[in-house]
């Protein structure tokens, strides 16, 4: 979105008009008047001359610091706004050509919601050797009871960059609020929020991180994208609360890559422990003809997660229905009752590692691989993965089925206590819980580690009695594990 141009009317303009109107009504006299007064020709040619000056220049009055009547300031490429001078960052705004740069200098403190509504880049300077310091970051100070940053709706090609964003008076608004099929870029950019809504409420459009931390101190979630396409690259988000929550847009991809999502409650506290790290939703998912599938005739995942590193929420990732695919990879999820609840069509985890006191991984619709993981869960009647859907018939097939293979699985009370894990069981690795993000800096993500089947081992026990079909599967922790994995499951009942 661009913004508008118009003609720029005077009164002199106004006079030629009614001069020019009045030509028929004089006759020669007119023209006679030019030729014996060139300097009256000249004016006059002048004036008729389009103002080409003018299509530099914006028009004040629509804009959020303009008034009507002003004349409009004349656009730059690039613009510094001072703020320890007492500038004003929406003014310095209205000077910036669309896709140009608003460079940002000290600490800025908005008396009301800085408002996007054209193309623009907002990068952060550090202060100047020259004026006594030895630099210093660019904050934006929002504004008490409203939004910090508001990108106007179909604004594309807006970055915030370099920045510091304290949203710690926002009220029942969000810290940064985008407009239906907006674009935002955020990068090397620590953002602050106190409130009672998300620190970023993203409708359909475009939402990029990258390189930032985001801490969030409210109830709902800090991050909320419903229909938007994500994607979160090198980035930390901590909240008391639900960390993200996320609904793919029409045929679009949620991709989160080196992404911690930390809980700021201490963990010993199980009243007090957040909801769930990510929350999928299916809603408005859909694809829209061949683009969207692979060569092999699948649809692709519309939720990617990779190197993601889960600490401390009741649940670490939950797929609601409708996703077509989710591909969960090289992620770690500690202090979890639950680390995956799915209900996606397709699932894959793999490369991965989970703590959880209740359950690893528990699918209750679709199909699921599980492979080459590292599980560990608390005693009876906990368990590395579940299978949580009716059990199906020759003609109606099961509602979910699960593929496990190559896990290793560690038990809080000891490799006794589970007779049937035996040559998996064994002592609990150090990168499964290794690190707390709340002792000191720590990086985004989780690298994990190369997977090596545990020495001797020999693939599942075999069945109890030699007459069984070995090719039948069997009843493992509450599932049923095998080349295909069903059957009905008490949550509460450990099944020896």
């Amino acid at each position: 979105m661009s913004r508008s141009i118009t003609s720029h009317l005077t009164a002199t303009g106004a006079l030629l008009t009614v001069a020019v109107l009045a030509v028929p009504l004089f006759g020669a006299g007119v023209a006679q008047a030019r030729t014996e007064d060139p300097s009256t020709a000249a004016q006059t040619d002048q004036m008729l001359r389009p103002h080409f000056d003018f299509l530099g220049q914006r028009r004040r009055a629509p804009g959020p610091g303009g008034r009507p009547g002003l004349k409009p300031p004349k656009l730059e490429d690039s613009v510094l706004v001072d703020c320890s001078r007492r500038e004003s960052v929406q003014v310095a705004l209205d000077h910036v050509r669309d896709h140009g740069v608003l460079n940002v200098r000290g600490t800025c403190v908005m008396a009301s919601p800085l408002v996007l509504y054209f193309p623009v880049k907002i990068v952060g300077e550090a202060q100047s050797p020259f004026d006594g310091v030895s630099g210093g970051e660019a904050t934006l100070v929002g504004p008490a009871g409203a939004p910090s940053v508001f990108v106007e709706a179909g604004v594309t090609d807006v970055t915030l960059q370099d920045l510091t964003l304290k949203a710690d008076q926002s009220g029942r608004y969000s810290g940064i609020i985008l407009g239906d099929r907006a674009e935002l870029r955020i990068g090397r950019t620590k953002i602050d929020y106190i409130g009672q809504k998300s620190a970023i409420e993203a409708g359909t459009g475009q939402l990029m991180i990258a390189d930032s931390v985001i801490n969030a101190m409210n109830y709902d979630p800090a991050v909320v994208a419903d229909g938007t396409r994500l994607s979160i690259l090198r980035t930390i988000l901590r909240t008391g609360s639900v960390g993200l929550v996320v609904t793919p847009g029409d045929g679009g991809l949620v991709d989160l890559d080196y992404v911690s999502v930390w809980s700021n409650s201490s963990t010993d506290d199980l009243t007090n422990q957040p909801e769930t790290g990510i929350v999928v939703r299916g809603a408005g998912t859909f694809f829209k003809g061949d683009q969207n599938t692979l060569s092999t005739g699948q649809r692709p995942p519309n939720f990617v997660l990779r190197h993601a590193d889960i600490f401390g929420y009741k649940v670490g990732v939950e797929i609601q229905r409708g996703i077509v695919g989710a591909d969960i990879s090289t992620t770690r999820i500690r202090h979890a009752v639950y680390g995956v609840l799915s209900s996606a069509d397709n699932l894959r985890f793999y490369d991965g590692a989970v703590s959880a006191a209740h359950t690893g991984v528990q699918v209750n619709r679709g199909h699921a691989d599980i492979e080459r993981n590292a599980f560990l869960f608390g005693g009876p009647p906990s368990r590395p993965f579940e299978y949580a859907g009716p059990t199906g018939n020759a003609d109606h097939p099961a509602a979910a089925e699960m593929i496990v293979e190559y896990n290793r699985i560690y038990s809080k009370a000891g490799c006794r206590e589970w007779a049937d894990l035996h040559p998996w069981c064994g002592p609990i690795p150090d990168i499964v819980m290794a690190g707390d993000p709340t002792q000191g800096p720590a990086t985004p993500g989780w690298n994990g580690v190369p997977f090596t089947l545990p020495p001797g081992y020999a693939g599942p026990p075999p069945p109890r009695h030699e007459d069984e079909d070995r090719r039948r599967a069997r009843n493992f922790f509450g599932l049923t594990v095998g080349g295909r994995a069903g059957g009905s499951v008490e949550p509460d009942v450990h099944h020896r």
